[in-house]
């Protein structure tokens, strides 16, 4: 029987459900293991101040430490689960992607992404392709499992589920504001993946509730550019004045997010 790897980092224990639940259909062709990448620096739950913390070493792909234990053995395929953070890839998954392991394992292989975001997952789903194809991946198939809510609900939503809040505000949907429902679909979307595997040059990616509305793409890429600019700042002269910068930051952020919110809605399409 051939082996799968899942390999994936969940901050809050989300993602490792969808995880679960996607690799369902897999069981009886493959041999899986599971693996969580952990990452000691990166707090659960986690307050308000430490959100903001991660924000230059995310923007910046400065990695961090993470463990993980891999078996010796050659594996068939891989699932790789991430989250974008800031419109980038979590710190602890970029960490992974500059591993060594990471390069021989996807070299040559079918690698299929599973992503747990809000609406902003286009940057941050594009940056692990790039890398994953970088290295002779052979990506397979994306699958976004997604928060519909509105922004500022969804952002209420986030640090709601980061503070370790275990069910959301509106009591309508599960922590984060992933439904249940949507959370026990990624099993139909497992399956999906696996008739990936037997279709040459199949690649795609799968929103569940693609007709919801998400952040236009020339916001996001405007946000994109100003978080760099503001990473940049915070990490110049070797991070000093490190705490007062992301002080800044954070107040930038808060109002511009509270000021633009009513007109971002309306800039939002169709994916």
């Amino acid at each position: 029987m051939k082996n799968l790897l899942v390999i994936y980092y969940s901050q809050t224990g989300r993602l490792k459900e969808i995880i679960s639940n996607f690799a369902k259909s897999w069981n009886d062709s493959f041999n899986i293991d599971f693996v969580e990448i952990k990452c000691d620096s990166i707090p659960f739950p986690m307050s308000y101040k430490q959100f903001f913390d991660v924000f230059p070493e995310t923007v910046l792909k400065i990695p961090s430490e993470i463990h993980y234990t891999i078996q010796e053995k050659e594996y068939d395929c891989i699932i790789l689960g991430f989250q974008p953070w800031f419109l980038h890839i979590s710190v602890p998954i970029n960490s992974f992607m500059q591993t060594d392991d990471f390069k021989k394992l996807v070299k040559n292989k079918p690698v299929i992404l599973v992503a747990d975001s809000r609406n902003t997952w286009r940057n941050g789903l594009n940056e692990v392709i790039t890398e994953t194809e970088k290295n002779a991946g052979n990506i397979k198939g994306s699958f976004v499992f997604r928060d519909i809510a509105k922004n500022r609900r969804g952002v209420a939503r986030l640090l709601n589920l980061l503070s370790g809040e275990k069910k959301s505000a509106d009591k309508t949907s599960s922590v984060g504001g992933i439904s249940q429902e949507i959370i026990d679909s990624a099993s139909i979307y497992g399956a999906k993946a696996l008739e990936a595997l037997n279709e040459e040059n199949r690649v795609y990616t799968i929103i569940p509730h693609v007709d919801e509305e998400v952040t236009s793409i020339k916001y996001e890429q405007w946000a994109i550019d100003k978080y760099s600019k503001w990473a940049k700042f915070i990490s110049k002269n070797n991070f000093k004045h490190r705490k007062l910068r992301l002080l800044l930051f954070q107040t930038w952020l808060t109002f511009m997010f509270f000021v633009l919110s009513p007109l971002i809605r309306k800039r939002t399409k169709k994916y």
